[in-house]
């Protein structure tokens, strides 16, 4: 226990429980962005995926609970390591450092609070429904929940498409400079691929907002329109 404790509170070992805790929810996001794509496919194919999702009970629950765990790590370690960072390096030299690092990564503690507020309200409005509580009640032809009427629902409405591709724009901001210092700290750079790996960041975080920003600008353009629901 004490090994971990000091492993936990070294800049070594929060750099690796921030990188580490960064992957994890990158690749949530990559699956939950291709889950969103389903909305291209109509409502049967997005209340069936969603649908799916719940065949076994318990899944839900515990992706949420270890989501909920992974987002904490990430976000005490990279504020731990803020503070670290800011005690131990002179005034000059961050002016200095300022000069040439990316916009990215010094609009990182920006972009992920706003990112927060916004999966806060995200929880809010598609989870427990407590925005809008007739989602509650939304059902398709064959009594499942209308997953599709819902989004196009809320996507229809321009300040909350807006509100969400925004966050969307600063989520990719993130992850350009997140995915790529996550791998350096994992130790997972090259030499011989170094390059490549400095790009990962800025194509994932691309392919990352293209897939999310895609569906309220589908609807919003008339693209992916509302279909018939069984109650509301």
């Amino acid at each position: 226990m004490k090994s971990w404790k000091q492993f936990a509170s070294s800049s070594i070992g929060m750099k690796i429980l921030m990188a580490g805790s960064g992957v994890l929810l990158a690749l949530f996001l990559l699956a939950h962005m291709l889950g969103n794509l389903e909305m291209f496919g109509g409502p049967g194919a997005m209340n069936g995926y969603a649908a799916l999702l719940r065949l076994w009970p318990p899944f839900l629950p515990i992706a949420r609970i270890g989501l909920l765990v992974l987002a904490i790590v990430h976000i005490v370690t990279s504020i731990r390591l803020a503070r670290a960072n800011r005690a131990a390096r002179p005034v000059g030299y961050a002016s200095r450092r300022n000069r040439v690092t990316t916009f990215a990564a010094r609009a990182m503690l920006v972009s992920g609070i706003v990112v927060l507020v916004f999966v806060v309200f995200h929880i809010l409005h598609f989870t427990v429904r407590s925005v809008n509580p007739a989602y509650k009640h939304l059902t398709d032809a064959t009594g499942r929940h209308d997953v599709y009427a819902m989004v196009t629902d809320a996507f229809g409405r321009a300040p909350i498409a807006a509100f969400y591709v925004v966050a969307m724009l600063l989520l990719g901001l993130h992850l350009s400079h997140g995915v790529a210092s996550a791998v350096q700290s994992l130790g997972w750079n090259h030499p011989r691929y170094g390059g490549v790996l400095r790009r990962l960041g800025p194509v994932f975080a691309l392919v990352i907002v293209a897939g999310f920003v895609a569906v309220p600008l589908s609807i919003l353009l008339g693209l992916v329109r509302p279909g018939a629901t069984g109650g509301h």
